[in-house]
């Protein structure tokens, strides 16, 4: 969002107060607030940082304009209240009804609410420019770039093991760490960490052929890496390469002979055909790694069969 954005609204709108309302509902953490402000400080407006940085959605906006939930009453206040209420009812039916009262101003929340719809009308415009494109500021930095995309790649696979499933939040995130990683690689070579982290947010978004790139590229400068094998085979595996699964397989085999390691060279192998060389790898992955007892079980079930 360009500098100075936000200074524009008519009336002035605190991006602040949207801020703030989002931390208290939990949709944005303190530190991620912190974060925003840093980035906010050479002018550009925060819900454009926030929404660039991925930590909200556009999606999100309009929930936070809703009023907070009024507490419910006290049930021990019930009855008295409804014999007030009676009450009043009589006085007033029996004395007439009281002239018309002006209407009072709008509750703060309405206007607040106002000034916030605003806000946000805003910044959808400009998202709509900011979606085709990372920003200037950040397309000048690539070091930035390249701490973006790992802090981003390193929450989501937090957060994947917190959750134990993907979901579409976690799965945006994956994303957009992704992307920002790749864009720094425009200016600078990535490292090998960064390679793997590219490779295994592919491979979980179920982007093949990129995840078998990144692997590629590290087994290019370290053809026995044992991580890099393994993603290796996987991809190969679901791209039905069943030439390089076997190869990256029983070189992580042979490099690292892991429950993993047997698994996708049996995998592979069912495949291929080699119906008893793949039935002595299932049960090898098996004696290495118990915990793969129940896939083993049903890949032996399917094995006469393939």
């Amino acid at each position: 969002m360009p500098s100075g954005a936000v200074n524009a609204y008519n009336p002035p709108v605190d991006e602040n107060a949207l801020a703030r309302r989002a931390v208290e509902r939990r949709v944005v953490t303190e530190e991620q607030l912190r974060e925003a402000r840093s980035f906010a400080e050479g002018g550009r407006s925060l819900l454009s940082v926030l929404l660039d940085l991925g930590y909200l959605r556009e999606d999100q906006l309009p929930g936070l304009l809703e009023p907070p939930p009024v507490p419910a009453p006290c049930r021990s206040l019930h009855l008295p209240r409804l014999a007030l209420a009676a009450a009043l009812s009589f006085l007033l039916g029996w004395f007439g009804h009281p002239p018309a009262s002006r209407p009072s101003d709008p509750p703060p929340i309405l206007r607040e609410n106002e000034q916030l719809r605003q806000a946000i009308a805003r910044t959808e415009r400009e998202m709509a420019i900011l979606r085709s494109r990372i920003s200037e500021q950040n397309l000048r930095s690539p070091s930035r770039l390249r701490t973006l995309g790992r802090r981003g790649l390193e929450e989501a696979e937090i957060r994947l093991r917190k959750d134990g499933r993907l979901t579409p939040e976690n799965r945006d995130l994956f994303l957009r760490g992704a992307v920002l990683l790749e864009a720094a690689e425009d200016e600078e070579s990535l490292e090998e960490p960064e390679e793997l982290m590219l490779g295994r947010a592919w491979e979980i978004l179920q982007k093949w052929d990129p995840a078998y790139a990144r692997y590629s590229r590290v087994l290019q400068k370290n053809p026995r890496h044992p991580k890099a094998l393994l993603g290796a085979a996987r991809a190969a595996l679901e791209q039905e390469d069943l030439v390089a699964a076997l190869q990256h397989a029983a070189e992580a085999v042979r490099q690292t002979p892991s429950g993993e390691a047997h698994l996708l060279l049996g995998r592979a192998e069912m495949r291929a055909g080699r119906k008893d060389q793949a039935r002595l790898d299932l049960l090898r992955a098996r004696e290495l790694d118990p915990s793969l007892a129940p896939l083993v079980a049903n890949l032996l079930d399917r094995l006469p069969r393939e």
